[in-house]
């Protein structure tokens, strides 16, 4: 069952650029995630605290590719993105009482997954659908203290 939209994650062509931009419009820092979720190597990452103290969108993403021949699937089909849709949202996520649930009721519903089953990163659990019409669909069960998790990254940048 899903909880509420989380994260909204953006591709860019220049993340320097983009960060001064969002950092005007929300008028706060953004946190590095480099390193942060699985998949990740090809990317440059940045995310900025929504308002809200967690409840609802806790986050808007930036993301820039490091390489033009990416390593990953996740870089691959970023790249792929660019290439056919520009910069602009590529990522949608969701959160879900229960991520194994919800895989399969997906799957129940003939869609399909980019890992056989939810992957383990800092904050929870989670599994992102193919892309379909230029958007990834992730969804995620937190840890009871994943959007601390999250703001505690903030420390290590």
């Amino acid at each position: 069952m899903l909880k509420q939209v989380y994260v909204i994650d953006i591709i860019v062509k220049d993340i320097d650029k983009a960060i001064v931009y969002f950092k005007d419009i929300m008028g706060v820092d953004p946190i590095n995630t480099t390193g942060v979720g699985t998949g990740v190597g090809d990317f440059r990452m940045v995310h900025f605290p929504a308002p809200g103290e967690g409840v609802g969108i806790h986050s808007i993403g930036l993301f820039q590719l490091t390489t033009d021949n990416p390593q990953t699937d996740t870089g691959k089909r970023a790249k792929k993105h660019l290439e056919e849709y520009g910069e602009g949202v590529f990522l949608f996520g969701f959160m879900v009482d229960d991520i194994d649930k919800t895989q399969k009721d997906m799957e129940a519903k003939g869609y399909k997954f980019n890992s056989p089953e939810p992957q383990s990163y800092q904050m929870g659990r989670g599994n992102s659908m193919e892309e379909r019409f230029g958007t990834t669909i992730w969804y995620a069960q937190h840890n009871p203290d994943g959007y601390q998790t999250y703001r505690a990254l903030a420390d290590k940048t």
